[in-house]
């Protein structure tokens, strides 16, 4: 990972008690400078996560995803492996009657499914910019 990719890194929905500073080395223009940086702490990652149920090959999970990951919000991606029939499994059908993916479940249990639908749901709870709301 690039340097400059850490010091771009937001982090807006991480308490601070979360936040833990280190110090980071930056090499420019062949010097060798120290920043300080504010990167997530290691109990941090116990907190709860969302959890995205599908397969990374799937566009509209990648999509998710891709969402969650730009939000800066903690996830997991719980696989449902399409070639051995999961997705049609009773356990899958109870998260999406169509047994399709992805499927969206939130920490506090709420389950959505539609990867534009679960979108907007992610926009409107965290209040993102107006970017990620749609007509």
């Amino acid at each position: 990972m690039h340097s400059r990719a850490l010091e771009d890194q937001a982090l807006p929905f991480a308490a601070p008690s979360a936040l833990v500073s280190r110090n980071i080395h930056v090499r420019r223009l062949g010097r060798r400078q120290s920043r300080v940086v504010s990167l997530p702490r290691t109990d941090a990652m116990a907190q709860p996560k969302i959890k995205v149920y599908g397969i990374n090959m799937s566009t509209c999970t990648r999509r998710v995803l891709v969402t969650l990951i730009e939000m800066g919000l903690p996830h997991e991606l719980v696989l449902v492996d399409l070639m051995k029939g999961e997705h049609k499994q009773p356990p899958h059908l109870a998260r999406q009657p169509f047994g399709q993916v992805p499927v969206l479940e939130d920490v506090d249990g709420f389950q959505i499914f539609e990867s534009r639908a679960i979108i907007r749901y992610l926009a409107k709870k965290v209040c993102c910019p107006v970017a990620f709301h749609f007509a």
